[in-house]
């Protein structure tokens, strides 16, 4: 009482705060009951903190407690768990890398803590941030031994039975069912009454759906019983919840093949895990589909054919892809090519191919690469047997090479290769197969100028592969809607459909799509001047695992606001590896956006070797989005133009089945070298600078971003070239050029002769 006396004889306000009172004893808690009683009349508030699932029934805590309240001395507050945003800010707080944690990895710790503060902090810590990073890494962890320790003491106190019944539950899962879990053990229903009682008193269980089923509290505890399980038992009922998948809570091969797995009975694993992944596929669960697969994979059998291990490994390429692991996609559909060319499987060899060509287009390869892989998958195709499943990979080598051509701006040679290869899907008799090849036709049509009607286009071929269950095209024509609005410089026609986008391509768990889609929503708050939304969207992108190419979109994004805030340093940091990436792809349409919008600088930057007249196409093509919208006043270009390509020219040879008469490949002749092949654009580039600051029509923020702030001469949309050859020296923003350009000649880069 003396204590008491002590601490409420002040008049001064207060408070006094007191943890883990499931620990205290009987003294500590009735003179903390005697503070609350004197304190009524005075500016103290005491605060008392206890884990309810650590108070058993008999404590004296409980009785204390329930004194309290009754007699309105105090009031309980219970705390949530935190939401998956909270645990997402925790986990980025944690890291500690500047930009939010990827959303794979906050799923993954949420996944594994409940949102549970104590189990968030204990699990990163234990793990460290290089470990924090990987979503797998973070559900395959073993509890933290502090969580452990504590988790595997309290049990502990249990009955021996109620103990059992706990290890036996956490071999099945987080949930199960009495009658499957005495299966399982091999008891009698009625012998669970007991120490289920027992554990759902003990907050350990909470019960579901009347009884029915039980839901472990916490991932934690139950992964710390299941570590906790003899090894020879855990295969053993592990064995048996297979042989029980039937009467699992929402059973399916996908759960049998996990315990077949565990229990070390690998034939079947595979087998199982192999039909889920069919099916998760089949249902656009792409994300489940890619673990089922590798499960498969892990637990290939030796004596597989070589044919079975062919497609399992193309399936697993192609699982990968969907999910946006692209170098392990390319890994396994070498690994299946070399094992398809080995044994003569000319079909398994092409298909793996298609893989190839699509992580190298993501992952930034060369066009001149990339051409040549295109080339050479249909010249495979060629040789291949004749029939309709060499017929159908003709159709994906046109297409593949008409995406080569259109990313180097040669959008006539583009249109006819999709033309050509829509003719012969419509011959093959498939009435529904040409919607997809007519999204890209569409996309031409945008980049030509027809921009309203293209993206119109565009949209109903989505909402027809929508209706009809074509979730992987049908996502991407929201993406493309999105991309295609944004090289217009529309950002209001971009964010149309944006969030539904969005939501669509996380419902059919399409992260491809859904990265290129985060990336283009940070763009459209940058083009709406919602700056400060635009760097934590675009700081999303960038931080979760995805394409390269969809990461230095997400760059840009940053890097303008950086840029028009003034920040040079900054903008650069963002903008730079963006600009690498371009020049290294040789894809006008990633170089010009971050190119045109580095702050001012005297120094040179290394330019890819161009030919001539595929530079001149490829400037006279930066405003053809543009220039179908509107008066032309209110024109913007499709991507800031930038500095004349130069050096050394080089011919290219043309893919040609036939070879021509003289049986050699058709080659371009060779041009002198020239000095400044794209200089013609640059009136057009005035024009449009003098469009751009003039419109009525800019957002504010893009108005903003096209002013610049003159605090480090940052300039957002337009860049002038030395037109030097060899280098392309930056001048002031919006200086004039300090040489009068000179003309060139140009020629057919590729004669576009096909079968």
């Amino acid at each position: 009482m003396e204590l008491v006396d002590l601490l409420t004889g002040s008049d001064e306000p207060s408070v006094l705060a007191f943890e883990d009172l499931q620990w205290a004893d009987d003294l500590s808690l009735e003179t903390l009951a005697e503070f609350a009683r004197q304190s009524r009349e005075r500016p103290l508030l005491l605060m008392g903190a206890y884990r309810s699932n650590e108070v058993m029934l008999s404590s004296v805590l409980r009785e204390w407690r329930s004194r309290l309240v009754t007699q309105r001395i105090a009031e309980e507050v219970r705390l949530d768990r935190l939401s998956r945003d909270d645990t997402a800010l925790m986990t980025t707080l944690i890291l500690g890398t500047g930009l939010p944690a990827p959303r794979d990895v906050v799923d993954a710790v949420y996944a594994k803590t409940d949102g549970v503060p104590l189990h968030v902090e204990e699990l990163c810590s234990a793990l460290g941030r290089e470990r924090l990073a990987d979503s797998r890494t973070i559900l395959d962890a073993a509890v933290p031994e502090t969580l452990e320790d504590a988790t595997l003491a309290r049990i502990g106190r249990l009955t021996s039975e109620a103990q059992r019944v706990a290890r036996a539950g956490a071999v099945v899962g987080r949930s199960f069912q009495p009658g499957v879990l005495a299966g399982i053990m091999n008891l009698r229903a009625d012998e669970l009454d007991d120490p289920i009682q027992e554990l759902v008193e003990h907050d350990v269980l909470d019960p579901v759906r009347g009884g029915g089923q039980y839901h472990f509290r916490h991932q934690l505890l139950r992964d710390a019983l299941y570590r906790s399980v003899p090894a020879g038992d855990r295969r053993r009922f592990h064995a048996r919840a297979a042989e029980f998948g039937a009467q699992l809570e929402g059973a399916s091969e996908i759960h049998a093949s996990m315990h077949y797995e565990r229990a070390g009975m690998t034939d079947e694993a595979y087998r199982t895990a192999l039909a889920a992944a069919r099916q998760a596929m089949a249902m656009s669960s792409h994300r489940e589909a890619f673990e089922l697969v590798r499960r498969a994979a892990d637990n290939m059998p030796s004596g597989l054919p070589d044919s079975d291990r062919i497609r399992l490994l193309l399936l697993y390429s192609d699982a990968a892809g969907n999910v946006d692991r692209n170098a392990l996609s390319a890994d396994l559909a070498v690994r299946a090519r070399e094992l398809a060319l080995r044994v003569g499987d000319q079909f398994g060899a092409i298909e793996a191919l298609v893989n190839l060509a699509l992580m190298a287009r993501r992952e930034g390869e060369s066009v001149t690469s990339r051409r040549g892989g295109a080339r050479q998958f249909l010249n495979e195709v060629e040789a291949a047997p004749p029939g309709p499943q060499r017929d159908a990979f003709r159709v994906v080598g046109l297409h593949l090479l008409a995406i080569v051509a259109q990313d180097d701006c040669r959008f006539d040679e583009a249109r006819a290769l999709q033309e050509e290869g829509r003719k012969l899907l419509v011959g093959s008799g498939d009435p529904g197969g040409p919607t997809w090849l007519d999204n890209y036709l569409a996309q031409l049509d945008v980049i030509g100028g027809r921009v309203a009607e293209g993206l119109g286009a565009i949209r109903s071929i989505g909402e027809v592969l929508r209706a009809r269950g074509d979730e992987d095209s049908g996502v991407s024509c929201y993406r493309d809607v999105a991309l295609l609005a944004i090289r217009a410089m529309d950002f209001r026609e971009a964010s149309v459909g944006l969030a539904e986008g969005l939501r669509y391509a996380e419902s059919v768990e399409q992260t491809f799509c859904g990265h290129w889609l985060q990336s283009s929503e940070a763009l459209v708050s940058w083009g709406g001047g919602r700056w400060d939304d635009a760097l934590r969207q675009g700081g999303q992108a960038r931080s979760d695992p995805g394409s390269a190419a969809a990461r230095m979109m997400a760059e840009w994004a940053l890097g303008y606001v950086e840029a028009g805030r003034g920040r040079r340093e900054s903008a650069e940091e963002h903008l730079r590896p963006a600009l690498e990436f371009g020049i290294r792809a040789e894809r006008m349409d990633m170089f010009l956006p971050p190119n045109g919008a580095l702050p001012r600088r005297r120094s040179t930057v290394a330019i890819p070797s161009v030919h001539p007249s595929s530079a001149m196409r490829r400037s006279a093509s930066l405003g053809s989005a543009a220039s179908g919208r509107g008066s032309r006043r209110s024109r913007s270009p499709a991507s800031a133009p930038t500095r004349a390509p130069a050096g050394p020219m080089r011919p290219r040879a043309s893919w040609n089945s036939s070879s021509g008469r003289s049986g050699r490949p058709r080659r371009s002749r060779v041009l002198p070298s020239c000095t400044r092949p794209a200089s013609c654009a640059w009136p057009k580039a005035r024009s449009w600078l003098r469009g751009l600051r003039s419109s009525r029509r800019l957002t504010p923020g893009t108005r903003e971003a096209a002013a610049g702030r003159r605090s480090g001469r940052v300039s957002i949309l337009l860049r002038r070239s030395s037109g030097r050859a060899g280098t392309a020296t930056q001048s002031p923003a919006y200086g004039r050029s300090r040489t009068r350009p000179r003309r060139s000649g140009a020629s057919r880069c590729w004669s576009g002769q096909r079968t």
